[in-house]
């Protein structure tokens, strides 16, 4: 991000709203960013909630620093006013499927001084992944090649497989484990793990199932 600044460009970072967005303001005051840092959309709600609730966020004090240092867009007039200058912006949506990002995504791929960094997983099928792995975007009904610099962050906040085996020994006979959230074959598999190793009682819903929660 720093060299896209000195460069004078505009860096684009979309970001899920809540968790997501605002572990990258405290990540880029923690490496010392000293550019303009802008955060807009959903960003901005979800973070006055967290700072409404600081006795339940780790260092609450580094998400009030970095959310003040922020530039919290309102109008149309000063987001493009914004990208003529060198500016990190932070915005939902995280695959660009909506939302500010996907508005600021229009107004900067075209210009290899300006960059686009990922932070979250791009689902396929997304606009996130297709700019991320085919440096493409359809604009104005073409197919035009991105000439931003695009980069990709691992920032994902979900536990791993050791770390729900770690959370899965320290339960006392649960009544039932429900897997959601991954790939099919993943899920199923990891299933039949926990099943060997805890003897739990394991399910691994397809999409449709019902189950009555007593």
């Amino acid at each position: 991000a720093k060299e896209i600044i000195e460069n004078r460009g505009v860096v684009l970072i979309p970001a899920f709203s809540v968790g997501r967005s605002q572990e990258v303001l405290v990540t880029l005051m923690a490496y010392d960013f000293d550019g303009i840092i802008a955060l807009d959309g959903m960003s901005q709600i979800a973070t006055n909630i967290l700072l409404a609730y600081p006795e339940y966020i780790y260092n609450w004090m580094a998400l009030k620093r970095a959310a003040e240092k922020a530039r919290w867009m309102k109008s149309i007039k000063e987001r493009k006013k914004l990208v003529e200058k060198p500016v990190a912006i932070v915005a939902p949506a995280g695959m660009l499927l909506g939302g500010w990002s996907k508005w600021y995504l229009k107004k900067i791929f075209g210009d290899d001084r300006n960059g686009i960094l990922f932070v979250s997983y791009q689902v396929p099928g997304t606009l996130g992944y297709r700019v991320l792995n085919e440096r493409k975007i359809c604009y104005d009904g073409k197919e035009i090649e991105v000439s931003a610099h695009v980069d990709y962050f691992d920032l994902s906040s979900h536990a791993g497989r050791s770390q729900l085996k770690h959370i899965l020994s320290k339960l006392e006979s649960p009544e039932k484990i429900f897997l959601v959230h991954g790939e099919e074959d993943r899920i199923v598999s990891f299933a039949e793990e926990i099943r060997e190793e805890f003897g739990f009682d394991v399910e691994a819903p397809a999409i449709g199932d019902k189950y009555r929660i007593q």
